[in-house]
């Protein structure tokens, strides 16, 4: 996240796409906000997290969340999204420069806070804290991903509350639009 917040400061821009490193938009137009077509799950987002990462992150961020002074329509959209079975991922999206700063904002308030309830002050105790939780192989990647996976479950919220706020309250259809993301061929060869 070190580089939006150099992004935030340091580059002046109206408008911005967020991609990662595998996976492009194919966007449509410019000038609407888009985000990746939402995933269905089996399961909710709550479960899909515990089965797959430690489900413990998931309640720390829900209380941080629920503690914030942020306004009640967003902790109620967190409740919800994680009790959902349709998700945005990626982290991805397109957008307006005061839409990408209040996102930013919210996910870097949020996961700072983590981070220090955590004691996570360096990559070494992300790494030791995860090696010595993780006996059953549960989270065997590069365990400070943590901060991506949290943010990916911000961010899917984030998108959900801020449609609702504008009037589209369940298909997406305005003002974000769903969009396709195409995964890199090039970036396949293992």
């Amino acid at each position: 996240m070190s580089h939006h917040q150099f992004i935030s400061k340091n580059i002046d821009f109206d408008w911005i796409v967020i991609n990662q490193y595998r996976r492009r938009f194919e966007l449509p137009e410019y000038g609407h906000i888009y985000v990746p077509t939402p995933l269905i799950f089996k399961e909710t987002v709550k479960d899909v997290y515990s089965y797959f990462h430690n489900e413990t992150d998931l309640d720390v961020m829900t209380d941080i969340v629920m503690e914030s002074n942020i306004e009640d329509s967003f902790k109620i959209e967190w409740l919800k999204s994680l009790e959902d079975k349709r998700m945005i991922c990626y982290n991805m999206f397109s957008g307006p420069k005061e839409l990408y700063l209040n996102w930013l904002g919210i996910c870097l308030g949020y996961l700072d806070t983590f981070k220090k309830i955590k004691g996570f002050t360096s990559y070494n105790k992300v790494l030791k804290y995860y090696r010595n939780i993780n006996k059953d192989n549960k989270d065997t990647h590069k365990p400070y991903r943590v901060y991506g996976f949290l943010c990916e479950r911000l961010t899917n919220c984030y998108f959900r509350w801020y449609s609702k706020k504008h009037n589209d309250i369940l298909n997406f259809d305005k003002p974000v639009y769903p969009c396709n993301v195409k995964l890199l061929e090039e970036d396949m060869i293992l």
